[in-house]
């Protein structure tokens, strides 16, 4: 009986520990890994970056080296503007042979490394959390202009808040297309300048054809 008892008791008292557990308030965690990956592109760390993002960045990443591998001018032409951009990157800036041997991890770390992601962009960003179900968490941007109605999509993973960057593709993909029509230049053109502007000299023809045909 005694034994029972102290059984019934042991349960009570996991429950207590672990009901208090799930109660801890996840935004000052989801805040933090935002800190690091922040710092991480800030200083072109691109290791500890891709720590700090989660499985769908990672496997657009796995998507894009496909794609610059693989796709067709055509194919190419006809990707939304962010994933033309930096496929066509890609091609202009890294070496056939080295492509061959990078997976989509190297890919990442690369672009961070190489300053593709400007720093500017980033540097006076800052994240409130709207709300937080589960291993999901949603975020709104907050800059010098005060808080935007969207934001990055965190989840947990391997008990780390982890950054969504496809979750801000749509509304980046807006402001690509409206710095295009500001220009008055097509996205082909405008490519060539932004690719000359980074890289410090023009692309040929080739950023449009697969490395591996």
């Amino acid at each position: 009986m005694k034994s029972l008892v102290k059984m019934i008791c042991a349960a009570v008292l996991l429950t207590i520990i672990f009901s208090g557990c799930s109660k801890v308030d996840q935004t000052p965690l989801v805040k933090e890994s935002f800190q690091q990956y922040k710092s991480a592109l800030l200083n072109q760390d691109g290791f500890t970056a891709y720590f700090y993002v989660d499985s769908n960045t990672r496997a657009y990443y796995d998507d894009i080296l496909g794609k610059v591998m693989t796709a067709s001018e055509s194919e190419t032409k006809n990707m939304s503007f962010g994933t033309k951009m930096i496929v066509t990157m890609a091609r202009h800036s890294i070496s056939n042979q080295q492509l061959r041997e990078m997976n989509g991890e190297e890919l990442f770390i690369y672009a961070v490394e190489n300053g593709w992601i400007g720093k500017e962009s980033i540097s006076n960003l800052e994240i409130t959390v709207s709300s937080i179900e589960k291993n999901v968490a949603e975020t709104h941007v907050v800059n010098e202009e005060g808080e935007a109605p969207f934001g990055f999509t965190f989840r947990k993973e391997d008990k780390t808040w982890r950054i969504d960057l496809t979750s801000m593709f749509s509304i980046t993909e807006m402001v690509l297309e409206e710095q295009i029509k500001e220009s008055g230049v097509d996205e082909d053109v405008f490519i060539y300048a932004m690719l000359t502007q980074t890289s410090g000299f023009r692309p040929d023809e080739s950023i449009w054809e697969p490395v591996n045909p």
